[in-house]
């Protein structure tokens, strides 16, 4: 994996940054418009692979980014100390079935994803030992059409819902934990452009400050699609936003996995 920490030069135009559109950025997103530093950015709210594919095609300068598009980025600066990242059951990434995992057939990959199509796969691959046909999961698919021997992947604020409606689903941050031991990291901070001097540790305070201050967060949030208490819950113990050592090693080995190729 190649990254460094961030270093920085002036640039007079406002800075350009794109962040994913889900309930576990909303402490990052709040941080940021309860800053000063919202002056001087451009925020943009994306899907994840939306935010991926900005950063790749130089449309914005810097941006949560999908940890698995990164080994599709030649060059990035990594901005360090915070991430969206799991240390067990993160909810927002599962796989639903109505069957246990070795009698699946063929599944679903979101289409909103990048890095949570990688897991499942290198899940399926490598933890789970099952060979199945993968498909697309377009936008308005209908879960209740899936056959008994079929799954689907899918994040963000959807799968809360859909937690009630199947009788087997697979947190695969969880299965990620059994598997290596690690911490997983779902998305990090880069940068694809230089950025000016001090910008960067503004970004990071400002980042942090919504970390501390979830409540206010989610009361800010209008477009909530669980309970308050329960997204409160979900954002204190299902996200854990530092990006320490520990989920460092996790990415390194996820991007490793990655890299290696996965069967088709």
């Amino acid at each position: 994996m190649k990254h460094h920490f961030i270093s920085t030069i002036v640039n007079n135009d406002k800075i350009r940054i794109t962040a994913v559109s889900y309930l576990n950025t909303i402490p990052f997103i709040w941080g940021l418009e309860h800053s000063k530093i919202i002056n001087n950015i451009d925020l943009q709210r994306d899907y994840p692979a939306i935010c991926a594919e900005k950063l790749i095609i130089g449309q914005v300068d810097a941006g949560l980014i999908p940890v698995g598009a990164l080994i599709e980025i030649p060059h990035y600066d990594l901005i360090p100390g915070l991430c969206i990242g799991a240390v067990s059951n993160v909810r927002t990434v599962q796989l639903f079935s109505k069957t246990e995992l070795h009698d699946i057939k063929a599944v679903y990959l979101d289409y909103q994803s990048r890095t949570s199509v990688k897991l499942t796969r290198v899940l399926a691959e490598h933890y789970w030992k099952i060979n199945v046909e993968w498909k697309h999961l377009s936008p308005g698919f209908d879960m209740s059409t899936l056959k008994p021997d079929e799954a689907a992947m899918v994040i963000g604020d959807r799968a809360f819902r859909l937690e009630k409606l199947f009788d087997y689903h697979y947190d695969l941050a969880a299965e990620w934990i059994q598997f290596t031991g690690l911490p997983f990291v779902f998305a990090v901070w880069i940068a694809v452009k230089p950025l000016p001097p001090g910008f960067v540790h503004n970004f990071i305070q400002a980042l942090r400050f919504g970390t501390e201050h979830i409540t206010d967060a989610v009361d800010w949030f209008t477009s909530l699609q669980i309970d308050r208490e329960d997204a409160i819950d979900y954002l204190e113990n299902n996200i854990n936003f530092t990006l320490d050592e520990a989920k460092m090693k996790g990415m390194k080995l996820f991007l490793e996995l990655c890299k290696q190729g996965i069967r088709q």
